[in-house]
């Protein structure tokens, strides 16, 4: 995606403003609404992603990058399963 397309620079202001939120909920823990503002700020910018983000990039992806992408996630896929050394959730075990 271009540095300069609109999607793009909405969803990085959105990073910057969800890092500087969640920094702001470990020095302020007085204010009471922090938390409640970082709950909606977040669950905005996945909304956002969900319906306009993923929407461009499924659009406007080639069918070979996205295979190319596919590929990389299953190989990750697979990778990630590994690095569980305590797999809490399995009874049992």
């Amino acid at each position: 995606m271009p540095s300069d397309n609109n999607l793009r620079l909405h969803a990085e202001l959105e990073h910057k403003t969800i890092y500087k939120m969640s920094e702001g909920l470990n020095i302020n823990l007085s204010d009471k609404s922090l938390p409640q503002n970082f709950v909606d700020t977040l669950e905005k910018h996945i909304r956002f992603k969900e319906r306009q983000l993923l929407n461009y990039q499924q659009d406007n992806i080639s069918e070979n990058k996205s295979l190319k992408i596919a590929a990389a996630l299953k190989v990750r896929e697979h990778e990630d399963e590994s690095a569980w050394t305590d797999a809490f959730w399995e009874k049992g075990k």
